[in-house]
């Protein structure tokens, strides 16, 4: 089994218009593709999962490029994050975001009442099923990060984040308004770990990002 980071990716380079291979760094440090529609995100898409075919792609929305000291891309949960990307938040700050995740947990599962309502014993038992719920409400910072197999879903939410939640008209983006700060992030994961993880908790893996802005 190979490790993303370790093998060639095809991806586009900060010039040229077709794939190319290169190293996860690589990809992690260049800067992101401009696209001008939904159709030309989709037709890149389309050529990295075909030039990719050995790995599954997994995509992400959010509202900029986050990068460290080094200039490359990172990927962090909300409960890792600090104000700026190049930094790391204090083991103070862990700490309370850690208790505050616990006592999230705590009132969740307190409100099942015991045996009368279904799932609760599986609420109580799987704590990767706490932290989906309040990372999907957005109740409290988790270790979980979001990432979905749908361009459209993905694209939405960039949409959404980079032009405040709202389309001109006023009402929650329904198509695809493509802002500056816009950013669809495009990963791949080894088939063979991705079906190991998801497994063993249910949640995603994903390294190597294949730029896209």
């Amino acid at each position: 089994m190979e490790t993303v980071g370790q093998q060639k990716l095809w991806s586009f380079a900060e010039r040229g218009e077709k794939a190319v291979p290169l190293t996860c760094s690589a990809v992690r440090h260049s800067s992101a593709r401009a696209v001008g529609s939904f159709l030309d995100l989709a037709k890149k898409v389309a050529e990295l999962q075909f030039m990719n075919r050995d790995l599954v792609l997994m995509f992400r929305g959010q509202s900029g490029d986050h990068k460290n000291k080094s200039g490359n891309t990172t990927l962090k949960p909300t409960i890792f994050r600090a104000k700026t990307a190049t930094k790391v938040p204090t083991e103070k700050t862990l700490a309370a975001r850690y208790a505050q995740l616990d006592a999230a947990e705590v009132a969740l599962v307190g409100g099942y009442r015991s045996g009368s309502t279904p799932g609760s014993q599986r609420l109580r038992r799987q704590q990767i099923l706490r932290w989906s719920i309040l990372q999907h409400y957005e109740v409290c910072p988790t270790p979980l990060l979001d990432v979905t197999h749908s361009l459209r879903i993905a694209a939405l939410l960039c949409c959404s984040w980079g032009c405040g939640g709202r389309s001109r008209d006023g009402y929650r983006c329904a198509t695809f308004e493509w802002c500056s700060d816009s950013k669809c992030g495009c990963w791949a994961a080894n088939c063979q770990t991705l079906q190991r993880l998801s497994a063993l908790s249910g949640a995603t893996a994903h390294s190597g990002r294949l730029s896209l802005g």
